[in-house]
């Protein structure tokens, strides 16, 4: 069985969407490049889709389509979870130019994969022909874990922000030249340093921008809800 939740109030055109008949976790192909999984199914009618859905890497959430499916095995206890989400052009792009691929959630899932150790088994892209719009798709829980900074001693703290560096650096390291960029850092202690006064910077005009922000909701410039 499927079930797809929307959670956005964009419309979606209601055209006839297929029936998925496959049994156990198999995958079908989009017609598009990547293979998206398929469980026993009804149909996508309730949902609205007319095929099945699918760093400059990152892509933005707020005011795009984005779906929860759920998908059943052949086993009453084998669920699986895939967030289903629009890719927009990035935000980079006015200053850049478009990247070398034509289709946005290509571009979010070719980027992660290159700068990901392991990717997500379900990661995949999609174009529907009808809305004009791109997808990806990925797990909705990829064990994912965060540590509580707040909680932690100061040498735990220390720690763990030198793998978060050095989980970063070697993601850089796996989508340029990582001799290129070894030679450039040198061994010296200059780019940590820079690093630094960059972030203090960068924590500081944060807080400027939040004040600034408060104060135009304040002015009734901006239009905001509180304790929602």
């Amino acid at each position: 069985m499927v079930t797809a939740a929307l959670s956005t109030s964009s419309p979606w055109s209601a055209t006839s969407p297929g029936t998925m008949s496959s049994t156990g976790c198999k995958s079908c192909s989009t017609g598009t490049g990547r293979a998206f999984p398929t469980m026993s199914a009804t149909s996508w009618a309730a949902s609205g889709w007319s095929m099945p859905p699918a760093r400059w890497s990152a892509s933005a959430s707020v005011g795009t389509r984005c779906w929860i499916a759920l998908l059943e095995g052949g086993a009453t206890d084998d669920p699986l979870l895939l967030q289903i989400k629009e890719a927009d052009a990035s935000v980079m792009e006015p200053h850049l130019g478009r990247s070398a691929y034509r289709n946005h959630a290509r571009r979010v899932v070719e980027g992660q994969q290159l700068m990901q150790a392991a990717s997500d088994l379900f990661l995949g892209w999609t174009h529907d022909d009808t809305s004009g719009v791109d997808y990806y798709w990925r797990n909705l829980r990829d064990m994912k874990v965060s540590a509580d900074i707040n909680a932690q001693p100061t040498n735990t703290f220390l720690l763990y922000a030198e793998l978060c560096g050095a989980t970063l650096a070697r993601a850089h390291a796996r989508s340029g030249d990582a001799a290129a960029i070894s030679g450039y850092l040198g061994k010296g202690k200059a780019f940590g340093k820079a690093l630094g006064r960059f972030a203090t910077a960068y924590a500081d005009q944060n807080e400027r921008d939040h004040a600034a922000l408060v104060e135009a909701i304040k002015d009734k410039r901006v239009p905001a809800e509180s304790d929602v």
